[in-house]
């Protein structure tokens, strides 16, 4: 985006047939250009929030013009502007939700791993314990929170959701191979893009490991341990072999 004159919209209101369409008129008459957007439903039944990135290089409207027009229509309850060379942050779209109500805050990972490498520093074992039983009881809570979103769903739709969950969010791309845990008590993970990925300083995350563990504990009803890891750095993929308790 190279020119200045590039602004970042938030427009909300009653989502009706053809919003999204009328919208996008409302921009062409005034000449703009739209570079990618989104929309999420708000948590308002019958809202919708609408984002876009609107490029009035090419056009001779002021801005306020343009978000008076927007205003104006009878669907439209608020519009908002914000010229994107002002400012490093994407300003709108707050909260950040997983599902129509769960709140997530993103977080650095740098922050994240050195938070448990200086528990482990400090305590040890017991802090890498500390750090694989929260793992579980994220995992174990997200699940919860998935279970209310789709009553009724198997533990394969659950664990669907769960793996794009994790993706979405930053964790990684899992896979998981639990064919041989009822018989053989084993099952491996791989985990492309893992959080340690990152720094090669940080070699294990016992929070990670515990999220794999608590997935397995809700869906397939075991309580697993890890028994060995591996990471492979040309791939950025790391494979965990779990063992039942």
């Amino acid at each position: 985006m190279a020119s200045d004159r590039i602004y970042e919209l938030l427009i909300t209101g009653r989502a009706v047939p053809g919003a999204a369409a009328t919208l996008s008129t409302v921009m062409v008459d005034h000449n703009v250009s739209l570079h990618p957007s989104g929309g999420y439903y708000s948590h308002e039944p019958g809202k919708f929030v609408w984002t876009t990135f609107a490029d009035l290089a090419a056009s001779k409207s002021a801005i306020e013009s343009a978000t008076a027009d927007l205003d104006a229509l009878d669907f439209v309850d608020k519009v908002e502007s914000n010229k994107v060379s002002d400012v490093v942050f994407d300003r709108y779209l707050f909260p950040v939700l997983a599902g129509n109500d769960s709140r997530v805050i993103v977080f650095r990972l740098h922050a994240l791993l050195g938070v448990e490498q200086r528990l482990i520093g400090t305590f040890g074992s017991g802090g890498a314990s500390i750090m694989f039983e929260e793992g579980m009881a994220y995992a174990v809570e997200t699940l919860r929170e998935y279970d209310a979103m789709l009553p009724g769903a198997s533990p394969e739709v659950l664990l669907e959701n769960v793996v794009a969950g994790l993706r979405t969010t930053g964790w990684g791309i899992f896979t998981f191979d639990v064919s041989r845990l009822q018989h053989e008590g084993k099952t491996e993970v791989t985990i492309l893009e893992p959080p340690t990925a990152v720094n090669p300083e940080f070699h294990d995350s016992h929070f990670t490991y515990g999220i794999v563990a608590g997935i397995i504990k809700v869906i397939c009803l075991k309580e697993v341990k890890v028994e060995s890891s591996r990471y492979d750095s040309k791939k950025k993929m790391l494979t965990l072999i779990l063992s039942a308790l």
